[in-house]
C-alpha cells in the first residue's frame, strides 16, 4: 500500500473527506509526539548532551511547538536535575540515578549531628 493510498484510508476511516482538514488534524497531533535524545550517547562522544537538551528546548518554546522532550540515556542525578532545568519533559535513567538525588553529604552530616545531640539530650 502507497503512503498516499494509505493516508486516503485514513481519512475515510475517520469521516474526513477534505484533505486539508485531514492534514490540520494530522499536524495538530503530531506536535504532540515525544522526541527523544541520548545524552549519555552524546556525552561519550565527547559532546554536551545537555547542551541539545536545552537547545532543542528553546528551539520548541520559540517555534510554539508543543513536543514533549525525553532525555534517553540519562546516567547521573546531576543529569536528571540538569534535564528538569533545562525543559525535558521526561527521563530514562537507572534507579541508581533517582536515588542519588535522595542523597547529599551536607545532609548526611547533618542528620548524623542532629541524632547525636538528640541522644545526648535524651540521657
Amino acid at each position: 500500500m502507497s503512503l498516499l493510498s494509505y493516508a486516503e484510508s485514513e481519512l475515510n476511516l475517520i469521516g474526513l473527506t477534505d484533505k486539508d482538514e485531514y492534514n490540520a488534524m494530522m499536524r495538530k497531533h503530531i506536535l504532540h509526539i515525544i522526541k527523544e535524545f541520548f545524552i549519555g550517547r552524546i556525552d561519550d562522544q565527547n559532546w554536551e548532551g545537555i547542551d541539545l537538551i536545552k537547545q532543542i528546548a528553546e528551539i520548541y518554546a520559540v517555534q510554539g511547538y508543543d513536543t514533549q522532550i525525553l532525555a534517553a540515556s540519562v546516567r547521573t542525578s546531576l543529569h536528571i536535575v540538569q534535564c528538569a532545568t533545562h525543559g525535558a519533559d521526561v527521563v530514562t535513567c537507572p534507579l541508581s540515578a533517582i536515588l542519588g538525588l535522595l542523597k547529599h553529604p551536607l545532609t548526611d552530616l547533618g542528620l548524623a549531628q542532629f541524632l547525636a545531640d538528640h541522644a545526648k539530650g535524651s540521657k
